[in-house]
Parts: structure tokens; C-alpha cells; sequence
């Protein structure tokens, strides 16, 4: 049996400074109070194709990829963080 692999080839922004630029901003905007909700709110409308193209040409694809990274990274800690609190939860039952 074989698992096929799908190579993201050209999908590498890590090296991009525009990546490094999207992440720090939704994590300068996250810091200043906004939620993860409100970042994909802002994410939908960067990338929304009814947005005259002379407003979007300001944001790079890597620009883009970076932004929505952080989000899944935030998300992904809210996962975490509920999983955990159920875990305890449990162990809390069970030393009952």
C-alpha cells in the first residue's frame, strides 16, 4: 500500500518578508485586543474578490499566507487550551 504525498511546491512564503509582515500584524492586532474571530473577519475581507483590484494589489500572497498562519496558530491554542481544561477536568473526577 502506497500513501501518495502532495507537495505544496511554490507555496513557501517562509522565506518571503512579506509572510514575516502579515504574522507580526495580526499578532500586533491580537495583542491589542482583537480576537481570533475579528482576524478572520479582517482575513475574509483582504481576500474577498469583490474588493476593487487597485485596494488588493497592496496585499502580497505571502502577505496573505503569513496573516492566515497566525490565525490557525491562535486557534489551534484555543483547541489546546480546551483540550487540556478537559483533561484536568477528568483527572479532577477521577480523584474524587
Amino acid at each position: 500500500m502506497s500513501v501518495t504525498t502532495i507537495a505544496s511546491i511554490g507555496f513557501d512564503h517562509t522565506r518571503d518578508p512579506d509572510y514575516y509582515a502579515g504574522r507580526a500584524d495580526a499578532y500586533d492586532e491580537h495583542k491589542a485586543g482583537v480576537d481570533a474571530d475579528t482576524l478572520e473577519d479582517r482575513f475574509e475581507w483582504m481576500t474577498d474578490p469583490t474588493i476593487p483590484q487597485t485596494i488588493r494589489q497592496l496585499l502580497s500572497t505571502a502577505y496573505l499566507a503569513g496573516y492566515r498562519a497566525l490565525i490557525e496558530d491562535l486557534r489551534a491554542d484555543q483547541h489546546f487550551t480546551r483540550y487540556m481544561a478537559g483533561v484536568e477536568y477528568a483527572a479532577w473526577l477521577g480523584a474524587r
